[in-house]
């Protein structure tokens, strides 16, 4: 060590070369660091370009392959002479140089030393030298330098890349490697990824993993091809380029890391939406596929995201299918990561909209589904409760859904989450399972409340946020829950009425109306709870029904009042408490060609006519003129029902003079004629019995010539029809001004010849009793003989048992006998012997 001070120069370079070789010895490396060895080196290192230095530069080198020694050369300033030395004319020199930098960069903690000194201009020049170990260890250095963060981006420029890039076209293999490393360390940086591309780095990437047979090179090759893919901009030139061909080539390698890298690059092009149908379509799912069965926790989460993002093109589900993804999900879904339980939930959501493979899903993954929603993230519960809803839209699921308690889990979801997705998700899922009736059950008993409270929450806060979606949903579930009866007791006990109603006001979607309409008109088909809807203020809601310009929320509005005017205690509430606006409402809306608003409209009028205190009323109130509307319907129900209104209002005689100035007789003489019903046949002629019955509306009958209806009706082969007839005239004949005007009438008189030689005994009396009537008047007595009465009475006198027809006949002849002409007539038909 004396000797290195010599003042002969000679002496000197013989004793740096007896140390550069001693050097080469690791012991020696350490002992004479100790000695202090490293600043004579780093001294002669400095002097001018001479045998010396290259010798010193040389034993410093063999120093630097120590770790120890690696920090202190450093320190000491070594690194300053071997950057100088790089531009050295000598190779040898330039040699030592590059291999020392190579080690001293082996020290992370020389890293940031070595960028501020400007090395990388020094490796740029190295890598340009006509010398395969100057660039080989130039580019090795700046792979060190640039697997360090903090000196990666500086590492790239002055001319950095551009000589990491120009290695990649060595002659020299493991200078390619090195520089492909090199590539893949700058390529953690986001702008680098694209700069490599920009300047020409990736055709040589490209022809290094073509190589079979070299499968090293293939690796770090592919390792640097994976950084390069992240960045989005660069897949456009990898799909142009037919990279994605040429990776599944290299995919069917026998080397299992080779496999691997490759479907760590499908997966980073998978973050490109525009080409998921081409990866798919090319065959990029097996790979991916292959790496959800890895033990890597990171490998698994990558895979199952590009799987995520394939699922989201509709054009890869069969083929995610096909390849057997469900298999991967349903395993996966188990793994105790959060992220990789997020990819396998989004996953699964993507591809249950694909209707043909529903079934398929539910089979396979409903359990790992109910798993996933039981584990507590918002994310991974919002995603399964939208895969079971899409689910549940098929009915051929529902079976492996409630197998797998998939009812149960979405009843879960929607207690024990404030999230509105989530529970807008999980109505939408209850709504579609309740399609099924094997799911009906299980919501009726537990899952009702959980719904009802979300729309009571937003009935009782003005400032809640409405969810549109969620509350359509629940409208739709309550419709499709009411038609099964077990499901009232827990709608009503749960404030039922009142989310009805509130969903009945909710005019911003007429579908959530109508929905909560028809569930609420369901409901109201149980008598046991129609007062309670009353209680709550039920009339005046459904009234606001009728005000809605829909036709069908009218129609829904008419069926729910209808419902509750079954109820006797209700009919007279509903007339008082809808007043004239009711009435109002009902003959307006009859005004709409709409045979169901017609159908509910006659039946709720019906109904509420069969209570007395509401027959005047409704009357007054102008009903008749839309009953009389209703009677010239089609329909037979809205025919049958209209009789029966006009049945029961007929049965007040305070209503009949305004029922018959307002139509009611033509009305319902239009419903005897055109019906085949026979209730409605007769309802039809109760009510035209109770009008003629009137002594006020009687003689109006036969002023306004209006006998011809009963005349049809007499020569009716219906019984009700004749009976109707038979007591009408009668009714008729009490009157002294009809008898004139009766016989006048054409046909009048034979129609009751007719009655009155039917068999039956009530239409028989009738008859009988409106001819003797007719006799009773002088006047009238020759054209009644004339139209052949007196044969009729002759011949049903002779054969009648009844005491009622025999008086009326006996008093027939007995005032018919004070005319001598009859007289002459009587004995001439022999009626002497009926009377004897």
């Amino acid at each position: 060590l004396q000797l290195l001070s010599d003042p002969d120069d000679v002496i000197t370079r013989y004793t740096v070369m007896t140390l550069t070789n001693l050097l080469i010895d690791g012991n020696n490396q350490i002992l004479l660091t100790k000695l202090g060895i490293l600043p004579l080196l780093i001294y002669l290192c400095n002097q001018i370009d001479n045998d010396t230095s290259r010798f010193a530069a040389m034993a410093l080198s063999n120093l630097s392959t120590n770790r120890s020694n690696r920090l202190p050369i450093v320190n000491l300033d070594g690194l300053r002479p071997m950057i100088n030395m790089t531009y050295s004319k000598n190779i040898e020199v330039q040699r030592a140089a590059s291999l020392t930098l190579y080690n001293l960069s082996c020290a992370v903690g020389n890293h940031n030393t070595m960028i501020k000194l400007n090395i990388i201009n020094s490796l740029t020049n190295l890598g340009k030298v006509n010398d395969l170990e100057c660039k080989k260890y130039a580019i090795m250095t700046l792979a060190n330098l640039s697997a360090n963060h903090e000196t990666r981006a500086l590492a790239t420029k002055s001319g950095g890349l551009q000589t990491a890039i120009a290695s990649m076209k060595d002659n020299d293999v493991e200078c390619r490697r090195y520089a492909c490393i090199c590539i893949g360390n700058m390529t953690n940086n986001l702008i680098i990824q694209e700069q490599v591309v920009v300047h020409g780095g990736l055709p040589s990437i490209l022809q290094m993993i073509s190589d079979s047979s070299d499968v090293e090179s293939q690796k770090v090759g592919l390792l640097a091809l994976t950084n390069i893919s992240i960045n989005e901009v660069n897949s456009y030139i990898f799909i142009s380029k037919n990279v994605v061909k040429l990776l599944l080539t290299i995919y069917e390698s026998v080397n299992n890391t080779v496999r691997e890298y490759v479907a760590f690059i499908l997966a980073n092009l998978c973050g490109n939406p525009d080409f998921l149908g081409i990866i798919g379509q090319s065959g990029g799912i097996p790979p991916l596929i292959m790496l959800t069965k890895s033990l890597n926790v990171n490998t698994v989460c990558l895979s199952l995201s590009a799987l995520r993002r394939l699922a989201s093109d509709d054009e890869n589900w069969g083929r995610l299918i096909q390849y057997g993804v469900l298999d991967s999900l349903a395993s996966n879904g188990y793994n105790n990561e959060i992220e990789i339980q997020r990819e396998v939930a989004a996953c699964l959501c993507s591809l249950s909209l694909s209707i043909p493979h529903r079934v398929e899903i539910a089979y396979k993954c409903i359990s790992t589904m109910v798993y996933l929603s039981e584990i507590g993230d918002i994310e991974v519960a919002r995603h399964i409760v939208g895969a079971l809803a899409n689910l549940a839209e098929d009915c051929n699921t529902h079976e492996y859904i409630a197998k797998g308690n998939g009812g149960k889990c979405l009843i879960n979801l929607e207690k024990h989450t404030s999230s509105i997705e989530i529970k807008r998700e999980v109505s939408r899922g209850i709504a579609n399972l309740l399609s099924s009736l094997r799911h009906q059950i299980t919501i009726i008993e537990d899952g009702i409340p959980g719904l009802l409270s979300i729309i009571n929450h937003n009935n009782n806060n003005t400032d809640q946020i409405e969810d549109e979606e969620c509350i359509y949903n629940i409208a739709l579930c309550l419709r499709k829950l009411t038609p099964n009866i077990k499901s009232h007791a827990n709608i009503v006990f749960n404030s039922g009425f009142q989310s009805l109603f509130y969903l009945l006001r909710y005019n911003k979607n007429i579908n959530i109306q109508k929905n909560g309409a028809a569930a609420l008109r369901d409901l109201l088909s149980n008598p046991d709870y129609q007062k309670n809807c009353v209680e709550l203020g039920g009339i005046t809601e459904i009234i606001g029904l009728l005000k809605e310009p829909d036709e069908n929320l009218q129609a829904l509005g008419l069926a729910c009042l209808r419902h509750l005017s079954t109820n006797n205690d209700i009919k007279t509430t509903i007339v008082n408490e809808g007043s004239r606006n009711l009435i109002r409402r009902i003959l307006k809306a009859i005004k709409i060609n709409n045979d169901d608003i017609h159908l509910q409209a006659a039946g709720l009028i019906a109904n509420l006519t069969e209570a007395i205190p509401n027959q005047m009323e409704l009357v007054n109130q102008g009903i008749i003129t839309g009953l009389v509307n209703l009677a010239y319907s089609l329909n037979n129900e809205v025919q049958q029902d209209s009789a029966r209104a006009f049945a029961n209002l007929c049965s007040n005689e305070d209503t009949h003079l305004l029922m018959y100035k307002q139509g009611s007789l033509l009305a319902m003489v239009r419903l005897a004629e055109t019906t085949s019903n026979d209730l409605t046949q007769r309802y039809a002629s109760m009510g035209l019995r109770f009008l003629a019955a009137d002594s006020d509306i009687r003689v109006l009958i036969v002023r306004e010539g209006r006998i011809d209806a009963f005349v049809a009706l007499a020569n009716s082969p219906l019984l009700e029809y004749q009976r109707t007839a038979a007591m009408a005239f009668a009714s008729f004949s009490l009157h002294e001004n009809n008898k004139n005007l009766m016989i006048q009438f054409p046909n009048c008189i034979k129609a009751l010849l007719l009655l009155s030689s039917y068999k039956d005994l009530i239409c028989q009396r009738d008859a009988v009793f409106a001819l003797s009537n007719l006799c009773d008047t002088m006047e009238l007595q020759d054209n009644l003989v004339t139209e052949g009465v007196l044969v009729s009475l002759k011949d049903i006198g002779a054969t009648a048992s009844d005491a009622r027809i025999q008086r009326d006949i006996a008093r027939a002849f007995s005032t018919l006998s004070r005319s001598v002409d009859i007289q002459a007539h009587m004995v001439k038909l022999q009626c002497i012997v009926t009377i004897l």
